[in-house]
């Protein structure tokens, strides 16, 4: 079509140059190069029409409006050539070819694929970003200066304490800054301590105290034990005004023994009223073998859930001993949503992304009526 297009449109220019007009074509020039083989392969010879002489004038208009006649046929022939020329003429006039249109129309095309590549590229940042939250890793030391990497749960809720408001006094650590909590400092004692003078515990500005009320041997027997200075420690630190909470030194290796570690909890207490909580402290011992060294995740966490329940259905607060290690590898947290946590880390802040209601945050703490040194302890408490 196009090319008996543009051969009509050659005819009609030939006879229109004989008389001097028409010599500019209103096409585009990208447009007439694409066809200009073709149009040097339409145009007839027309030589031997030329005129000379008197008849010049003459043979010129005759010519010309022979040219015009079979142009316009051609354009009939061709089923409204006519209006096709004029509608490319009218684009050209308006700047806008049909070649001119291919290119918008590709360049919408690129554009649409651009911003497509771009929404693409966008959800795949996004989706890595998500990714990348979920999968935050913690890296954190033990005791001795061992570095350990662990992923941090995000289905369990984390502590919101602000790190600039621990504030360190010699050997007294207070919480500042932060209107949401208040703080009391307590310790904790076994018979390792030996007769505690409380009247002066209270009076260095200790406020409450966990006792060792029991353990279980970590050797292969695993004897239940009591401590033997519970009862005097109880009675006297009552008296000079502490708050006390009990803990005991758990090694159960299977739910059952768990259990039985409960119970014998409860049968010491005899119903002696508490302010504070009753913790299941689990623990191995570095440089130590243990009858809990090679529990697994899972049983560890059974366990727990077996003492502080029989804790809980006998009318005292279950509480839960951990560092960092046992948050990262021996319990799994997210069944222990609705257990307050006692933490232990001795680093200047605290390592463990996740909520904790007490801090031990020194084993070598020195206090008037202790001998030796004693675990301190921060209490942070909502207001």
């Amino acid at each position: 079509m196009k090319k008996y297009m543009y051969f009509a449109g050659i005819v009609i220019l030939s006879g229109l140059c004989l008389t001097g007009c028409g010599a500019a074509d209103t096409r585009s020039d990208a447009l007439m190069t694409d066809i200009t083989d073709e149009k040097e392969a339409a145009v007839p010879a027309d030589d031997n029409l030329e005129p000379s002489g008197a008849d010049e004038k003459t043979a010129l208009q005759t010519d010309d409006e022979g040219a015009q006649a079979d142009g316009t046929e051609a354009r009939t022939d061709n089923g409204k050539m006519a209006s096709q020329e004029d509608s490319k003429e009218a684009r050209a006039d308006n700047g806008e070819t049909a070649s001119q249109a291919a290119d918008k129309e590709a360049q919408v095309h690129d554009e649409k694929a651009q911003a497509d590549s771009a929404a693409a590229v966008q959800s795949q940042q996004q989706s890595a970003d998500e990714q990348s939250e979920e999968k935050q890793i913690l890296d954190f030391v033990d005791i001795f200066g061992q570095s350990y990497q662990a992923e941090i749960d995000p289905l369990v809720k984390k502590q919101d304490y602000k790190r600039e408001g621990f504030v360190r006094e010699g050997q007294k650590l207070s919480y500042q800054g932060d209107e949401r909590y208040r703080f009391r400092l307590g310790v904790d004692v076994s018979y390792h301590q030996g007769t505690v003078d409380w009247a002066k515990v209270k009076e260095a500005g200790y406020d409450f105290a966990f006792l060792r009320i029991g353990y279980r041997g970590y050797g292969e027997a695993g004897r239940l034990c009591e401590d033997t200075k519970f009862y005097d420690n109880f009675a006297q630190a009552r008296a000079a005004g502490l708050d006390v909470g009990v803990y005991f030194f758990s090694q159960a290796v299977n739910e059952r023994e768990a259990a039985e570690e409960a119970e014998f909890v409860l049968q010491l207490l005899g119903g002696i009223d508490l302010q504070m909580p009753v913790v299941y402290d689990p623990e191995k011992l570095p440089g130590v073998q243990t009858r809990v060294d090679d529990l697994s995740r899972e049983q560890f966490t059974q366990n727990v859930l077996t003492f502080t329940r029989l804790i809980r259905e006998n009318g005292y607060e279950p509480m839960l001993y951990s560092n960092m290690l046992f948050e990262a590898y021996e319990y799994d947290l997210t069944q222990l949503s609705d257990l307050d946590i006692w933490y232990a880390d001795y680093e200047p802040y605290p390592q463990t992304p996740y909520a904790f209601a007490i801090w031990q945050y020194t084993n070598e703490g020195q206090v008037d009526g202790i001998s030796g040194g004693v675990d301190l302890n921060i209490q942070l408490l909502p207001r």
